[in-house]
This record gives C-alpha cells, sequence and structure tokens, in this order.
C-alpha cells in the first residue's frame, strides 16, 4: 500500500510538470506567429526548449509508473501482506529462541561456577593424589627418563584424553592378567624347587625374601666352595688326562718301533736279488719337540709331567700340544672347531710323530732312500718295495719268527693280480722270496705270466670260461721244478 501510494505522489509530480510542459509548447507555438523577437524572449524561449529535451524520458517514465500501478492487483497485496505475516512470525521464533539462549546462558554460568569452586578443585586434589601415587611407585629418575617421555609420545598420538585412558586400561588389564599367569608359574618353580631339595618355604609369597636368601646363600658361600672343588677336579682331570695322553703316545711309540724291529727281523735274511731291505722310522722335524718330550727319560724314571723337573724343561712344548688339541670356546666359529678337530685327529695319531721310509743296501753297501728314488722308478721297480713290505708284515702278523713247534698258523696269503708290472726275473725273485718266508701263497695272474710263475710253485690251475661257464683245470708243466 505505500509504494503504491509513493508511486501515485511520483505520478501527480510528473503530470504536474506534464501540464507545464504543455503549457510552454503552446507558449512557444504562439512565438511562430510573431514576426519580431526581443532579446529578452529569445532567453526565455531558450530556457524553454532547454527545459523540454528530457520531455521524451519523463514521459516514458510516466508511462512506466503507469504499467506498475496498473499491475499492481489484489494477488500482489496479499503475497506481500503473506510475506509480512512470515517475517513476523519469523521475529516472534527468533525472539523465543533468544529467550531460550539467555536461559542456557544462565545455567551455563552456574555450571561454570559450579566447575570452578567444585570440580576443578576436586579434580586438583585429584591430581595431587595420583601424581603422589605416581611418585611412591615409580623411581623418579625412571619417570623423567623414560615414563613421562613415553606417555607424552602416546598423547601426541592419540590426543582424546577419554581413548588414551580407555586404550591404557585395557593395557593395564592385560599386564595385570600377565602378571597373574607369571605369578602361578612362579609359584610352580617355587613349588618344584621345594619339592626337589626339600625346602618348606612358602610357595606362594608375594615376596621373594626365602629364595633370595636361597640364592644369596648358594651364590656367595656355597658356589665358590663347589668352584675351588672343581677347579681342583679339573685340575687333576687335566693333569690326568696329560699324563695319559703321553703314557698313550708313548706306549704308541714304543710298539712301532718294536713292530718296526720285528719287521726287519723278518728281513734280515730276505733278499730281493742281490738288495737287502729294511724300514725305519725316525721323528718328523716339525714334530721333533714333542718327540723328545715323549720319550725323554724323565717320564720313564716315574715322574709325572707336573713334576717340577719336567715341566722346567718341557713348559713351552707342554703348553703348546695340549693348547691345540684341548682348546674350548663356546664363541668359537665353525671354521675354528674344524681346525681344532683336525688337531686332535692329528695330535693323537702316533704316526704324524713319525716319519716312516725303507733302506735298499744292494750287495756293494751302498744304500738307498725309498722315499727319495720311488717317483723315479718304473712300474716294476715300484711294486717290489709293495711286496716286501707286504711279505714283512704277514710274517710279522703271522708271528713267523717263532720256533717251528710254536708256530702253527695257516700263513695264509692271497694276490690277486700279482706282479702285473714286473719283468720275469722280479717275477722269479719275488716267489723265492715269498717262499724263503714260510708263508702259504694263492696267486691270481694273468696269463702270460704263466711261464715265470709256474717253475716256482706248487700247483698250477687255470681257469678257463667258455662264454658264461667257466671251468678250472691243473696245468701240467713238464719242466717244473
Amino acid at each position: 500500500k505505500e509504494q503504491i501510494r509513493q508511486k501515485q505522489l511520483e505520478n501527480k509530480d510528473l503530470e504536474a510538470r506534464l501540464a507545464f510542459v504543455n503549457n510552454q509548447v503552446q507558449s512557444l507555438g504562439k512565438l511562430t506567429s510573431l514576426e519580431v523577437l526581443n532579446s529578452n524572449e529569445v532567453r526565455n524561449m531558450a530556457k524553454t526548449i532547454e527545459d523540454t529535451k528530457d520531455l521524451g524520458k519523463l514521459v516514458k517514465e510516466a508511462d512506466q509508473l503507469n504499467e506498475v500501478v496498473n499491475s499492481m492487483s489484489d494477488n500482489y497485496l496479499t503475497a506481500l501482506e503473506k510475506n509480512i505475516a512470515n517475517i513476523e512470525k519469523e521475529i516472534a521464533e527468533l525472539e523465543e529462541e533468544k529467550l531460550e539462549l539467555n536461559a542456557e546462558i544462565v545455567r551455563s554460568n552456574a555450571q561454570i561456577d559450579r566447575y570452578n569452586n567444585e570440580d576443578l578443585p576436586a579434580k586438583k586434589e585429584q591430581i595431587k593424589e595420583l601424581k603422589e601415587r605416581i611418585a611412591s611407585s615409580f623411581d623418579k629418575a625412571w619417570i623423567a627418563s623414560t615414563g613421562e617421555p613415553a606417555f607424552i609420545d602416546i598423547l601426541n598420538i592419540n590426543s582424546d584424553p577419554v581413548s588414551l585412558y580407555n586404550t591404557l586400561l585395557t593395557e593395564i588389564n592385560s599386564t595385570i592378567r600377565d602378571l597373574e599367569n607369571k605369578k602361578r608359574y612362579i609359584d610352580e618353580l617355587r613349588t618344584r624347587y621345594n619339592t626337589i631339595y626339600e625346602l618348606n618355604y612358602d610357595p606362594s609369597s608375594n615376596t621373594n625374601t626365602d629364595y633370595e636368601n636361597e640364592y644369596r646363600d648358594l651364590g656367595e658361600i656355597k658356589l665358590k666352595e663347589y668352584q675351588e672343588k672343581i677347579k681342583e677336579a679339573k685340575d687333576n682331570a687335566l693333569k690326568e688326562f696329560r699324563n695319559d695322553f703321553l703314557a698313550k703316545l708313548k706306549a704308541n711309540f714304543d710298539t712301532v718301533i718294536s713292530q718296526i724291529d720285528a719287521l726287519n727281523d723278518a728281513l734280515e735274511y730276505a733278499r730281493f736279488g742281490e738288495d737287502y731291505y729294511r724300514f725305519v722310522a725316525s721323528p718328523r722335524k716339525e714334530y721333533q719337540n714333542y718327540y723328545e718330550m715323549i720319550n725323554d727319560p724323565l717320564l720313564l724314571t716315574g715322574q709325572d709331567i707336573e713334576a717340577k723337573e719336567f715341566t722346567e724343561k718341557y713348559a713351552d712344548v707342554i703348553e703348546d700340544l695340549f693348547r691345540q688339541i684341548t682348546f674350548v670356546d663356546t664363541s668359537l666359529g665353525s671354521d675354528m672347531r674344524v681346525e681344532l678337530e683336525r688337531n686332535i685327529e692329528k695330535f693323537t695319531d702316533y704316526r704324524s710323530y713319525f716319519k716312516f721310509d725303507l733302506l735298499v743296501t744292494d750287495n756293494s753297501g751302498k744304500t738307498q732312500r725309498l722315499s727319495r728314488t720311488l717317483l723315479t722308478k718304473s712300474g716294476g721297480e715300484t711294486q717290489t718295495p709293495f711286496y716286501i713290505s707286504i711279505l714283512a708284515s704277514f710274517s710279522q702278523t703271522y708271528r713267523l719268527y717263532l720256533n717251528e713247534d710254536k708256530n702253527t698258523s695257516i700263513r695264509l696269503i692271497i694276490f690277486d693280480e700279482a706282479f702285473s708290472k714286473m719283468d720275469s726275473e722280479r717275477i722269479q725273485e719275488s716267489i723265492k722270496l715269498l717262499r724263503n718266508f714260510g708263508l702259504q701263497a694263492i696267486v691270481s695272474a694273468p696269463p702270460d705270466k704263466i711261464s715265470d710263475i709256474t717253475p716256482f710253485v706248487d700247483k698250477t690251475l687255470c681257469v678257463v670260461r667258455d662264454n658264461t661257464m667257466s671251468t678250472v683245470r691243473e696245468f701240467a708243466d713238464l719242466h717244473k721244478k
């Protein structure tokens, strides 16, 4: 309604201006009939013309205002009234909300006052008690270095106090259950300990005083006694081991020498062609110190390895020998363990201390060592020492050096593919040597050796094969001696 009233006022103003302009137009129209215009009239006409230059625009605005006035129907007024009603309702609702907010402000202020005057002091007191409990439950240095930094780190990850509390509470409950399980396990261990060692301590006690006293007694008193006994037993065992070790090596050395002597006795009257053979055993240079220590007369006089005179003489040698076979360390690597095993195998084997050789002496008395000439000889020449060694060994094994009436052994020796690389002369000398030893020999040889072997054996059998059938027949030699 107010807009309509304003538009009507504007319209009246425009109509008044329009009437004025029309009057001016009519006045100016009369001027066209005048023959002479004075200067005053010219100025009035100019001003009138100036005033009428906006006539078209004003007419157009008047038309637009008339259209707006005409278009303002009852529907438009109804819509405006409805909007006004809605705005008045919204204003009422806002007034009501304002009242509620004021009431909420009052309640909040009251709650703030309660927090400041009641809850906050109570929380501060609770925090103070918790800090006192933490200080009494944990070491101050641990809190500063470990506990509090860890808590801050967790708090940075999970900043929600409620969520953090629930998380820590879950972990605490889990830890409590774990502690309870460990307590039960400790009680079981205590019970087993009491049963094994027949003690009457309380296995379910919350303190460990009895068992700590037991541990202290064992660790500080009895353990020292046991350690002294263990050390004494270890020293005695090591002393016994060293004495037994050297005694067994000495016995093995003596056995080797006696066996070499027995072999040489068997070879004393045995001759291969114009040559004599003799076995020798000498200490290796790298084991010379060990060999001399083991064969030292001081050990033969009943003194043990701990005797002062013997120890002073061979202290370094003894230490070096047993360090290589008794050094034990749990930190040894696999390579060191393998090396230790090799040393044990090497130093406990009496053969490691000896260098064996076979001396060959010809009719002129010239002597050569087999170890120096072996690689320069032919196949037949290298087989000869082999047969000498075999025959002497069997002779010594069968104890052929005993008197005839005491020696009833079978004396059997078997050769397969015998004399394969020897010439006729060496074959014949080998068989003669075999017979001189008094051995009962069975010799298997290829057919091309028959002419060399048959004249010197008691019986010759030929094995004849026809496809898959083999037969054995006696070979008769009219010239057999």
